[in-house]
């Protein structure tokens, strides 16, 4: 075993006969910024992600497939995610050992390079999704002059945890403890990855939404939501917006992802 990490050398039938699969760490970034060449804006998040944390931490590991020195492919497993990329189909069960020894529940990525992992993997659902970026934004002349407001008090998590549970999309991944929930996001207000702002209208939070993987040149959009008392004015559109405008302001490019219908 290598002090900092394992490498497998992998016979190849075809080609110059040996591949080296081995962890990737902050040294080997110029290698993954030529793999994604031309992609650096439409993975941007996965990017910025990596070089913030440095390649490392406690459940981020990464690996990296390399040919004649070029690196063709990468396996990233962060938490309970793994995400694979390569610029052209490679037979992917070079990644097995280390597959089978990570703790994962989502496996993602673009579709084609997804559906090899299939054969050796038991997949439970099988959802489509659209990854997109903001880069400008408009604003009409029906935007409200209502601001948002990032959350930071106990009573504005106690407010979202009353709105959150009362929906089907969301009660089920609520601590059961209201108490609980108010105190894990309390502990949360001096972390810079992520943030939660609403939109308020006569005392009531009408519309939410969340960043996460938020880091210095870009952030992922998620969570958003209108109170159904609410639905159908706009609002979560102007919270959209005005956060949109906020990360863009701050030189961050707000990512999204959408769920097929």
């Amino acid at each position: 075993m290598q002090e900092r990490g394992d490498i497998y050398r992998i016979s190849k039938e075809r080609g110059s006969g040996v591949n080296m699969l081995r962890p990737l760490y902050l040294e080997d970034h110029d290698h993954v910024l030529t793999l994604f060449h031309g992609k650096e804006l439409d993975f941007g998040f996965l990017l910025n992600e990596l070089l913030a944390n440095r390649y490392a931490g406690e459940k981020l590991k990464v690996y990296g497939e390399f040919e004649k020195g070029n690196l063709v492919s990468i396996l990233i497993n962060n938490g309970l995610n793994v995400s694979y990329f390569s610029n052209e189909n490679r037979d992917v069960d070079i990644y097995n050992k280390i597959l089978s020894a990570a703790s994962y529940t989502k496996i993602s990525g673009v579709h084609e390079m997804i559906e090899p992992f299939k054969s050796s993997l038991k997949i439970k659902e099988d959802v489509s999704s659209y990854l997109g970026y903001i880069q400008h934004v408009l604003v009409d002349a029906n935007s409200t002059n209502t601001q948002i407001h990032t959350l930071q008090s106990a009573e504005e998590w106690n407010q979202l945890y009353d709105l959150l549970a009362s929906t089907t999309e969301f009660s089920s991944v609520l601590p059961a403890s209201k108490s609980t929930y108010i105190s894990q996001q309390l502990l949360l207000i001096n972390d810079t990855t992520t943030r939660t702002c609403s939109l308020t209208l006569n005392g009531d939070m009408v519309a939410t939404a969340s960043t996460i993987s938020e880091y210095k040149k870009s952030a992922i959009i998620t969570g958003v939501y209108t109170n159904p008392l609410h639905r159908g004015r706009g609002f979560a559109r102007e919270v959209l917006i005005q956060l949109c405008l906020r990360l863009l302001k701050e030189g961050k490019v707000p990512y999204f992802f959408l769920q097929q219908p």
